[in-house]
C-alpha cells in the first residue's frame, strides 16, 4: 500500500525548519553527490525551501516533474517536464520548460530533442550522465518497462 504525500503545509508557513541540517550538507559537498529528484514521489509538492539547501549542496541535479503546469515555476532551473506526446512537449516548451518525453518507438523523435543516454548505452545512469537538469536539451526515450505499462502506454498514444 502506498503510504501519502507528507503534509508540508507547517514548512509552508515557515514554522519548521528544513529536515537538513549542515552535517548532512558538508557530507553532500564531500561526497559531490549527484540528487535525483524524481522517482516514486514528486519534488515539487514541497515547498522549493525544503530542498534547496541540498540543491545548493550538490554536485548534480537530474530529475523530472508531472507537476510543471503547476509547480513553482523556479523548478525549471533544476528539473525536466514530464510529458506523454507531442503535445504536451510543444505546451511546456511554450512555458519555457525542457522536456522529458516518452515515445511510442524510436522514429518519434523531435529535432529539438535527444535521446535519453541510457536508452543508447545501459550503463550510463542519470547520475553519470546529468542532462537531465532543466538546462539542457529535451530528452526523449521509447517507452520501456514493464510490459503491461508498455502496453498501456502505447493504447494512449492511438
Amino acid at each position: 500500500m502506498r503510504e501519502e504525500s507528507p503534509d508540508f503545509s507547517v514548512a509552508e508557513s515557515g514554522e519548521c525548519q528544513p529536515p537538513l541540517n549542515d552535517q548532512i550538507l558538508a557530507i553532500a559537498r564531500l561526497l559531490k553527490i549527484a540528487l535525483r529528484l524524481t522517482a516514486y514521489d514528486e519534488a515539487t509538492a514541497a515547498p522549493f525551501s525544503i530542498f534547496q539547501p541540498l540543491i545548493e549542496a550538490t554536485q548534480l541535479i537530474t530529475g523530472y516533474t508531472h507537476r510543471w503546469e503547476t509547480c513553482d515555476p523556479i523548478w525549471k532551473s533544476y528539473l525536466m517536464a514530464s510529458v506523454e506526446s507531442m503535445g504536451q512537449a510543444q505546451k511546456a516548451w511554450g512555458l519555457g520548460w525542457k522536456t522529458y518525453r516518452i515515445l511510442p518507438d524510436s522514429s518519434h523523435l523531435s529535432p529539438d530533442e535527444m535521446f535519453c543516454k541510457n536508452y543508447q548505452d545501459t550503463y550510463i545512469t542519470c547520475n553519470h550522465c546529468g542532462l537531465c537538469n532543466g538546462k539542457n536539451q529535451s530528452v526523449a526515450i521509447p517507452v520501456h518497462g514493464a510490459a503491461f505499462k508498455q502496453k498501456a502506454f502505447r493504447e494512449t498514444q492511438s
